[in-house]
């Protein structure tokens, strides 16, 4: 089984269901139940691809798609309701989660070809959010994770190859991974932090962490 792909089924069925959901303002009994069979689904991926030692990359987005999905779910919809009539700050909710969500695909993970670096993602994002244009922010902002991709990569690559003779030494590879880890939470982690998912951001704020960013 590919997780990832699986994940993105999961991800896209959700989405037409809040689509369908945001042109009616109401959500059906049934439509509640297959949001929370969803819910269950992502996180049944994403649990057996953390035991399986999925690809780290892969996981991060898969990681990524759990959390907008159980938080919009468990926070936003009652599943005992017959009937939900949709209010202006669930539907808000459903709009940022579903955007956010459609821009994850499985052309998210690192090709090769990529050579995004820290400054590019910068500057570029400073740019759109002086301009106040969210959409291509958020975008340019998902070079966070790509970035997080190569750097992870390049670290457990780096310790995998270390030792001249050929023989691995277990502790060291442990280290690496370990450290090749960590790296990708922290993009993974500033992308979420700085993803602006409304209208009301806090400009200089996330101009300031922007500026900072390493």
């Amino acid at each position: 089984m590919d997780y990832l792909d699986e994940a993105i089924l999961v991800k896209d069925e959700f989405v037409r269901l809040l689509e369908s959901a945001e042109l009616r303002q109401t959500l059906s009994q049934k439509d509640l139940e297959r949001l929370y069979v969803l819910t269950g689904k992502i996180s049944y991926l994403y649990g057996h691809a953390y035991l399986d030692q999925y690809n780290e990359s892969k996981l991060a987005l898969i990681s990524t798609i759990n959390e907008w999905i159980s938080s919009l779910t468990y926070s936003s919809f009652n599943l005992f309701d017959d009937k939900m009539r949709l209010g202006k700050e669930t539907m808000q909710q459903m709009k940022e989660i579903k955007n956010a969500l459609k821009d994850i695909s499985t052309s998210s993970t690192l090709d090769d070809e990529d050579d995004v670096t820290i400054e590019e993602i910068r500057e570029q994002c400073i740019t759109y959010l002086q301009q106040d244009k969210i959409s291509q922010y958020n975008k340019t902002l998902y070079g966070l994770i790509l970035y997080g991709q190569k750097r992870s990569a390049e670290i457990s690559a780096a310790y995998h190859d270390d030792d001249s003779e050929g023989e691995k030494d277990s502790y060291s590879i442990y280290e690496g991974e370990k450290q090749a880890s960590e790296v990708l939470e922290h993009y993974t982690t500033l992308y979420d932090d700085l993803y602006i998912h409304d209208q009301h951001y806090h400009k200089e704020a996330i101009l300031n962490l922007l500026e900072n960013m390493q």
